[in-house]
């Protein structure tokens, strides 16, 4: 059956037809049925040198989507804006440079204290290492969502950065109230 919208539509005109609604936005009708996503996610374009046994908040200096100013570019954190407190699914994605000594890890704090960590050993000489996680955790509005990573390699190492898609990145989806 075909949906037969008005001629002459004026800006934010609402429409609804068998129980489904649209809006004009000055171009086209579109559809507020559907669910919009909220959340960003930033990433690494160039790679960082780490420090051999610290734990570091890891900085992004390019971001992918950003619905509603999570985040701010060159951070190290994404920040609940108000009137968005719910619960968020995070995420995190970190790649080590190939190294064959000790471990790495990828961890997710809020306003500073630990959610979840994954602790991995390194995938050798020849392959990158990659480390991923997730959590979902209620947020409330200015609260503080970082990555931290660390890596005991017995020297510097780096973290991995690429255009997208990168494989070190971190992103947060708003899953409601």
């Amino acid at each position: 059956m075909a949906i037969d919208f008005p001629n002459s539509p004026t800006l934010n005109q609402i429409f609804t037809d068998s129980g489904k609604t649209w809006t004009y936005d000055g171009e086209k009708w579109v559809s507020t049925n559907l669910a919009s996503l909220v959340g960003a996610k930033a990433y690494r374009s160039s790679n960082l040198s780490r420090a051999n046994n610290s734990f570091v908040n890891l900085s992004f200096n390019a971001q992918e989507y950003d619905t509603h100013a999570f985040f701010a570019p060159t951070s190290t954190d994404m920040t609940i804006p108000s009137g968005l407190d719910g619960y968020y699914l995070v995420q995190g994605s970190i790649e080590f440079a190939a190294n064959a000594t000790g471990l790495r890890e990828a961890g997710i704090q809020l306003n500073g204290t630990n959610l979840t960590y994954v602790f991995i050993p390194s995938a050798g000489s020849v392959f990158a290492t990659i480390v991923n996680l997730s959590a979902i955790v209620y947020c409330v509005a200015t609260d503080v969502l970082t990555l931290d990573s660390y890596q005991n390699s017995g020297g510097a190492l780096n973290i991995l950065g690429a255009s997208v898609p990168s494989r070190t990145w971190f992103a947060i989806t708003f899953l409601g109230a």
